[in-house]
């Protein structure tokens, strides 16, 4: 029998505190039963609410392996570090929403990642950073130097999905291809409808970086760079790309390809 807890709640603080408590007190007086996955939405996580669910993590020792944040604020770094240091955590998503579009919100959590990943014993296979609906969060090269540091440590990761990015810094570009050069355990990539620090898609140079750094990583399967602009260096990049990976499927819809530049792809 699978005694199994999975957490979803969505509403009122006073609900999740609630909640976790009910959750806690479960959790500490039975050995048989664990937290599988948590998910989280339109909450403030403060400092009462990131003490209780560390308590569920570490209750549950090893059995979460997928924690989702939807639209959260407040301390979700801190959860988010013991959960990659102390769980066997495989799945990790976090949405910003229209409020959080700030560096300050991502660039804790970006820290708490790099950290995280960094671990020896780092089991994290599912990597999504998203925005909400019609918004983009701040990727800043603070959060992105993270992020390199922790992906080049690492060697679990294989999914790794970042739609909606505006890439504050033209350094914030380079710190993430680097990072994801220097993983080399990619198989499936998401890059969708990215900004440059101007507000305007992804420019050419940019995604050219981004597709030189993921190529790398030879056993690629998938790779979506929908949304952005990839013109002559971004295809001369994904022809590398091509040459170099095992790749399936390859979403360049909505992009800004004449009839010439794409033949590179007809015979593929």
């Amino acid at each position: 029998m699978d005694d199994s807890i999975h957490l979803e709640l969505t509403g009122s603080s006073w609900s999740l505190e609630e909640s976790l408590k009910e959750i806690d007190e479960t959790l500490a007086v039975s050995n048989s039963k664990r937290c599988r996955s948590i998910r989280l939405t339109n909450f403030d996580v403060d400092t009462a609410v990131a003490a209780k669910l560390v308590n569920i993590l570490q209750n549950s020792q090893h059995a979460v392996l997928n924690l989702q944040f939807m639209e959260c604020t407040g301390h979700v770094g801190i959860v988010v570090a013991v959960a990659l240091t102390t769980t066997a955590l495989k799945s990790l998503t976090v949405s910003i929403g229209s409020h959080s579009t700030a560096t300050s919100i991502l660039d804790p959590i970006a820290h708490s990642i790099g950290v995280g990943l960094q671990t020896s014993n780092s089991n994290l296979q599912t990597l999504e950073l998203k925005s909400a609906s019609n918004v983009f969060f701040t990727l800043s090269a603070a959060a992105a130097f993270s992020l390199e540091e922790g992906m080049g440590a690492n060697k679990s990761l294989q999914r790794f999905y970042m739609d909606g990015c505006r890439f504050a810094e033209r350094n914030a570009v380079q710190a993430l291809a680097r990072g994801m050069k220097n993983l080399g355990t990619l198989r499936d990539v998401r890059l969708a409808s990215c900004f440059s620090q101007n507000g305007h898609p992804l420019d050419d140079d940019s995604i050219a970086q981004l597709i030189h750094g993921i190529a790398h990583n030879s056993n690629l399967e998938r790779l979506d760079v929908s949304g952005n602009k990839c013109l002559d260096r971004g295809i001369v990049a994904l022809a590398t790309l091509l040459d170099r990976t095992k790749i399936q499927s390859l979403d360049l819809s909505s992009q800004c390809i004449d009839q010439e530049e794409s033949m590179i792809f007809h015979d593929w």
